[in-house]
């Protein structure tokens, strides 16, 4: 005869009730659900812990573990996240903020103390380490996407579970506003697509007992990161110039193929537009030119990553024609037409030192050489010489596809 395993009906309580046997906060939900699991054959509850472990997991992927063990609320979930935070156990409060993604950090804190801060986790809990006793231990740790060659160099490649032993002593000095008794120590590691940058914070000069306690949490350590990653920087990319993609994939080895699609403004598909491959521990990294604001994403093995949105400011070329200085062109640079949009040229008051609008120019002249639109619109200017003169593209000109954009100043 087939065994089952009817996972099917289990219950939110009894979920809860195998997470905190295993090392969860200390008081049941209710004695029922507890003779409810031991009542299970043994299977359905392997099965039951299974599916306890997977419930944590996606927690942590989505809102991460809070204080206790807070459930993440269905209507909140969202897909392509990256999973990371501590696991709760007895005697800790844990909370997790943020997410990981393309210019953004998240961070998770892990305590032995009452949390003194409210709502998001912060790399240095300032009002917890005020009054940490000399038996608190306080985790901080923060989590970035790997494959950005300015900042991977920083950690150290390795794997969970982390050694409290690897961390590094931070001066008194280089503590910031800590109290003086607060031993602090740092550890920067890169596992799988993340950097995790950790704090470890002791009430005092730690003991043996101390330091297992903080390794045993260290251990508690959630890293999940999706198959492939993407992220960028700048993410808002100035007029004429490019951003840096970069990202990881799952399976750590160089050599891979990594496809960049884009899908630009007013458009509803993604088209193929860079490609590049991985370098060892998986990571990749290309220079990207936009040239509007788009989403875009990396693809890996037949599997995307999420998208990251990349804003364009509008370029703007702004000058005296040859044959009369008084006379002025300004053009707006874009794969988007800007046909009877408004620039305003500005004029720079040194009385007041700062820039002030002068003149409106609307766009009434277009041409279109190759994939770009150049519109164009003049202006007299008869002023004294040396005055300063530049053009701005408002937001509301600019839009949908482009932030706004300014040109460089020229003297009359």
């Amino acid at each position: 005869m087939t065994r089952r395993d009817d996972t099917s009906l289990v219950s939110l309580d009894e979920i809860v009730e195998v997470l905190r046997a295993h090392e969860g906060p200390p008081q049941p939900i209710t004695n029922g659900a507890s003779k409810r699991v031991q009542a299970r054959p043994r299977y359905q509850r392997a099965a039951l812990l299974g599916v306890a472990v997977a419930v944590a997991l996606l927690v942590g992927s989505g809102l991460g573990f809070g204080l206790g063990s807070s459930v993440t609320p269905s209507s909140s979930a969202r897909d392509n996240l990256v999973g990371f935070g501590f696991l709760p156990a007895r005697s800790w409060n844990v909370v997790q903020s943020g997410e990981v993604g393309a210019g953004t950090k998240g961070h998770a804190v892990a305590a032995n103390v009452p949390l003194r801060e409210t709502g998001r986790a912060r790399l240095v809990p300032y009002a917890t380490l005020e009054s940490l006793p000399s038996g608190g231990i306080v985790i901080s740790a923060t989590f970035a996407l790997r494959g950005d060659p300015g900042e991977d160099f920083k950690y150290r490649v390795d794997a969970l579970p982390l050694r409290v032993a690897d961390a590094l002593p931070v001066p008194v000095a280089g503590s910031g506003a800590l109290p003086a008794t607060v031993t602090h120590y740092r550890l920067r590691v890169a596992v799988g697509g993340s950097n995790i940058d950790v704090h470890i914070f002791f009430g005092t000069q730690p003991t043996p007992q101390a330091t297992a306690a903080a390794q045993a949490q260290l251990e508690r350590l959630v890293v999940a990161s999706d198959d492939v990653t993407i992220g960028a920087r700048p993410a808002i990319v100035p007029s004429d110039h490019s951003t840096t993609l970069f990202g990881t994939v799952a399976s750590g080895k160089a050599e891979e193929e990594v496809v960049i699609q884009a899908k630009d403004c007013g458009q509803s598909f993604f088209r193929t537009v860079a490609g590049t491959t991985t370098h060892e521990g998986g990571v990749w990294s290309l220079e990207y030119f936009p040239g509007i604001t788009s989403a875009v994403r990396a693809v890996w093995n037949g599997r995307a990553s999420s998208q990251v949105t990349l804003r364009q400011r509008a370029m703007l070329r702004f000058s005296p024609k040859a044959s009369d200085r008084t006379r002025f062109v300004v053009s707006v640079v874009a794969i988007a037409q800007f046909w009877k949009k408004k620039v305003v040229i500005q004029r720079f008051d040194r009385r007041l030192g700062r820039w002030q609008a002068y003149r409106t120019v609307v766009l009434t002249e277009q041409a279109s050489p190759g994939a770009w639109t150049w519109t164009s619109g003049e202006l007299t200017a008869r002023l004294p010489k040396g005055t300063r003169l530049r053009a701005v593209l408002p937001a509301k000109q600019a839009r949908p596809c482009y932030l706004s954009g300014t040109s460089l100043p020229v003297r009359t």
